[in-house]
């Protein structure tokens, strides 16, 4: 894995709703990178992952908490931080 971009969030941190949101918006604000920049890191860092998310997709995820946006928010922790979560309340590890 590649140098964190930003600071993961707190340990044992338990993470679902607004958390993946704000630990997601954090990282990206963290990282200095643009929308754009960051759906490269998260397609570059996230095995799996068939393509980038849009720079919409970025600013959705960082804005909104839901189900929908949920797997993106994890992927943007992950890709920004190299935080490993561990579900269903993704707690950070």
């Amino acid at each position: 894995m590649s140098a964190p971009l930003a600071s993961p969030p707190k340990k044992r941190a338990i993470l679902n709703g607004d958390g993946l949101r704000d630990a997601a918006a954090q990282a990206v604000a963290d990282s200095g990178l643009t929308q754009a920049r960051v759906a490269s890191v998260v397609a570059e860092r996230i095995a799996g992952r068939d393509r980038p998310p849009s720079p919409a997709a970025i600013s959705n995820a960082v804005r909104e908490s839901s189900s929908k946006v949920e797997a993106l928010q994890l992927d943007i922790i992950r890709a920004l931080t190299g935080a490993s979560l561990t579900g269903p309340l993704y707690r950070v590890d």
